[in-house]
């Protein structure tokens, strides 16, 4: 019979009543539960009693529940948590069938106890009641959590001692998580007398209509002000009897004003119910490894749903379902969320071998973290993270005759780690003299196994020189409009950027495929990818790249054929934003950018406005390509419809300003009726007479009719006096911030007056000639006159610097007239300098000249709202 041995490495996790740590004379506990979760608990040594709850109880019983119809050959053994080992140690033995069901009975009855504190202010904690209170309780007995309500913030942490009102919350993890959303609404129906509602959804929906980071819920809650609370992405990892299902899930609204309550809902309801065709894959992991996942890195996998905008359906801890579901709108965000997913699963081995002895591997393994290990008669196999597999590969290569350590890869990098023909693999063995195999074995079709074969202790350290060959990548984003110009002619810079630090870099071109309808989140279109060994050369790539964008932004390089940037200022009303996000136009944005090769620093949140209704921003690319993005960009705004009006200022302010009448009776109901927007502005645009002014913005104008004569009789109603009512022309393009050309009688290119970025760049102008200085029969005397040390440049670099269109004023060969017969002969040939003036080298090899640096003059002069540097 074939003797097994399964052994599960749990946490022991726990909470101990406050009362018992915080000996704080000014401790206070206000209120706390009591549904039968806490454990009375007697300590031996002080003899002192007081609750806790923990997860060992459950496992125990459950343990002792299998042990119950336990024979000689099934049992399971329970190892308890000890002052030199904090975790739960279970092993199983028996027959393969006893082992399998054993294994899911105890993960299933596992559970993580965990604490979350929310603060209260006085305000709300004044306001507790028996209302609250009964509700409170109510949501205890639903969720199965306690909670206590004292003066102390950090009740359940090792931090110093913070007083402020706080309600703990003690419980399982899942069972916290789920109570937490619901006390927050209650806080805010109670305690802060907001206005609720909710609405259903399919929990796998949420990720995906909350887009990039819940970027839409978030963007929604800052244009209504109020708040969305969305339920537990991840809601049975541990198997919570609380839900049913994950179908029907709540989605709680809460507002201040019920007017910005209605609104929320509505701008959720036409989210909600946008048809999209889903897209889903499903990938395999082993069920060890899948086991491992679920209890270490939920954390990564709700990250990662946040990251693409996808739902990841998990099984629960100890299912036999081994496959994870991925679900979103785009085929490209799922494939990079299984490439990521791969990446936490590459972080987990597994070393198998032959001991005869079992006892010496359960105690190698005992204090470990993550580690499990099978045992079927001499063989054993341990899955856990790389780090502890590692610590333990030295003591396992001296108990066994043989190890096998695998490593699971993504398959779209077993070129990169191979290396060509092999390369990277032959160089690792030449190094250990070939004692090891390396072999590449098939997994699925996402992934692949690396083994390592050896009798020796070697075989740590081949997985070293493995680990150095694996691929460590960064992606950003970069606007397209600088790839041109950073990759270089031919693609010589940045062939020398990857030379020199031995990384690949990687430039794409993407349309803004995001989720995101009500923020302009830009995907990444730069991947920096290198070997392991070299990834401390990542962040130096990164910042050169940087650099580049920064000086080709400034149009601060020393290089001939190279674009030049303008700037464009284009302004936009908020209200025009709010359509526009509304509308859902966004992804036009980028489209325009593509099209016309330009950037468009679009705001990415209503935040950009702050207290203005109007905010400006850049376009950034070629002089005529940025007017032409500048241009159709003007012509998807909305049109506008001004109201003129006047009346006291007391009345505005009454109306407009002290009170939400305006708010509640006019711009709510035309967002939702009218499908228009609006602002006030108390000094109107593109006027400079004193009177107040609305604008409307809208798309269609066929309830525009309607909606003027509702806000006429409101205004007039009301006592304003309206002095005309009229389209509105606001012209969005800001021609004098655009940076055009200027001509300069000394120099053949054009040189941009300002830079595209917010860093302005000082035209300067030599005060006396570099060749001039050059010409002195004495150079000596020149250079100690200089303020700045002097410096070598060669005639073929000064050259160079003098064609460039940059640098032409800094390097400029002459000064007023001159011949020009005379300028090309002393700048066509390499010189070297005499007492008695230049004469042609006759070596092939470039003497060094010593040139003495020049002044500038940086005086400006204001003139039509530009600076223009006195040439």
């Amino acid at each position: 019979m074939t003797a097994t041995t399964v052994t599960l490495n749990l946490a022991y996790s726990f909470r101990i009543d406050p009362k018992a740590t915080r000996k704080s004379p000014n401790y206070q506990t206000y209120y706390e539960t009591n549904i039968g979760l806490w454990k009375s608990h007697l300590n031996d040594l002080t003899g002192e009693t007081y609750n806790v709850m923990d997860n060992l109880s459950k496992l125990r019983s459950i343990c002792d529940e299998i042990n119950s119809m336990q024979s000689l050959v099934n049992y399971v053994e329970l190892v308890s948590p000890s002052m030199n080992n904090h975790r739960i140690i279970v092993h199983i033995h028996g027959e393969e069938s006893f082992i399998a069901k054993s294994r899911t009975k105890i993960l299933h009855s596992y559970n993580y106890v965990s604490s979350k504190t929310i603060i209260l202010d006085e305000s709300q904690y004044m306001k507790i009641n028996e209302q609250f209170i009964h509700q409170m309780n109510a949501l205890c007995q639903r969720y199965q959590v306690e909670v206590i309500i004292n003066n102390e913030k950090s009740s359940f942490s090792k931090k110093a001692s913070e007083t402020a009102y706080s309600i703990h919350i003690i419980g399982h993890q899942d069972n916290i998580t789920f109570f937490s959303t619901s006390l927050k609404v209650s806080i805010d129906s109670y305690l802060n007398s907001y206005t609720i509602d909710s609405c259903s959804l399919p929990l796998s929906l949420i990720p995906l209509i909350g887009g990039i980071n819940l970027s839409n819920f978030k963007q929604i809650a800052k244009q209504t002000n109020s708040n969305i609370y969305i339920p537990d992405l991840l809601p049975n990892i541990f198997n919570s009897n609380v839900l049913a299902s994950n179908f029907d899930m709540t989605v709680w609204i809460t507002a201040e004003h019920a007017m910005d309550l209605i609104l929320t809902r509505s701008i959720l309801d036409k989210t909600f119910y946008t048809r999209s065709q889903l897209t889903s894959k499903s990938i395999e992991i082993s069920r060890s490894k899948l086991d491992l996942i679920l209890l270490h890195n939920q954390q990564d996998m709700i990250n990662l749903m946040l990251k693409h905008g996808v739902f990841i359906q998990l099984p629960s801890l100890g299912e036999e379902n081994q496959s994870i579901v991925i679900q979103g709108l785009r085929t490209d965000a799922i494939n990079e969320c299984i490439q990521d997913i791969g990446s936490i699963a590459t972080q987990y081995y597994t070393v198998s071998g032959l001991c005869a002895n079992k006892n010496e591997i359960l105690q190698l393994c005992q204090y470990t973290k993550t580690c499990t290990v099978e045992l079927i008669n001499n063989s054993f196999e341990i899955n856990g993270q790389y780090k502890e597999i590692k610590s333990l590969i030295h003591q396992l290569s001296l108990i066994s005759s043989n190890l096998n350590v695998r490593v699971e890869v993504n398959n779209d990098q077993k070129d990169f780690v191979s290396g060509k023909k092999n390369g990277k693999l032959v160089k690792i063995l030449n190094q250990v003299n070939n004692i090891p195999s390396i072999k590449f074995n098939p997994y699925n079709e996402h992934r692949f196994y690396i083994d390592i074969e050896s009798s020796s202790s070697i075989i740590g350290q081949v997985i070293d020189l493995i680990e150095l060959e694996l691929p460590s990548e960064l992606k950003f984003n970069i606007p397209e409009v600088f790839h041109k110009s950073i990759i270089g002619n031919g693609g010589s810079m940045i062939q020398s950027i990857m030379k020199k630090y031995n990384v690949f870099i990687k430039f794409s071109s993407n349309f803004d495929t995001s989720t995101n309808v009500y923020s302009l989140l830009r995907q990444s279109n730069v991947l920096i990818k290198c070997p392991q060994k070299n990834m401390a050369n990542i962040p130096l790539v990164k910042q050169e790249i940087d650099d580049l964008v920064l000086k080709y932004c400034m149009n601060d390089v020393q290089q001939q054929n190279v674009s030049i940037y303008y700037n464009l200022k284009f302004q936009i009303m908020k209200s025009q934003y709010l359509m526009l996000v509304n509308n859902n136009k966004l992804h036009l944005i980028n489209q325009y950018e593509h099209d016309y090769n330009s950037f468009i620093d679009f705001p990415n949140s209503i935040d950009a406005f702050k207290i203005n209704n109007v905010v400006e921003f850049d376009i950034k690319g070629s002089e005529s390509k940025i007017k032409s993005c500048a241009k159709q960009l003007q012509n998807i705004l909305p049109s506008s419809y001004e109201f003129k009006f006047a009346g006291n200022s007391i009345k505005f302010n009454q109306y407009f300003r002290a009170t939400r009448v305006f708010e509640d009776e006019i711009v709510i109901p035309f967002k939702i009726i009218f499908g228009l927007d609006l602002i006030v502005n108390e000094t109107p645009l593109n006027s400079e007479l004193p009177y107040y002014q609305i604008v409307l913005s809208y798309y269609s104008d066929t309830k525009l009719d309607e909606a003027i004569e509702s806000l006429t009789f409101w205004l007039r109603e009301r006592g304003f006096l309206i002095y005309e009512k009229t389209e509105m022309k606001f012209n969005s393009i800001l021609e004098s911030s655009l940076s055009s050309p200027i001509k300069l009688h000394r120099f053949s290119n054009q040189i941009p007056l300002q830079s595209i970025t917010n860093v302005n760049i000082n035209m300067m102008t030599p005060s006396s000639s570099p060749m001039r200085k050059l010409q002195q029969p004495n150079m000596s005397s020149a250079t100690a006159t200089s303020p700045i040390k002097s410096f070598m440049v060669s005639p073929s670099r000064q050259q160079l610097m003098m064609s460039s269109p940059i640098r032409n004023n800094m390097y400029s060969p002459v000064i007023g007239p001159q011949s020009p017969t005379k300028q090309k002969r002393h700048l066509q040939f390499p010189v070297k300098y005499n007492p008695f003036g230049f004469e042609q080298s006759q070596q092939s090899q470039q003497p060094q000249v010593k040139l003495s640096p020049v002044k500038f003059n940086l005086e400006p002069v204001l003139r039509n709202g530009n600076y223009v540097y006195n040439v």
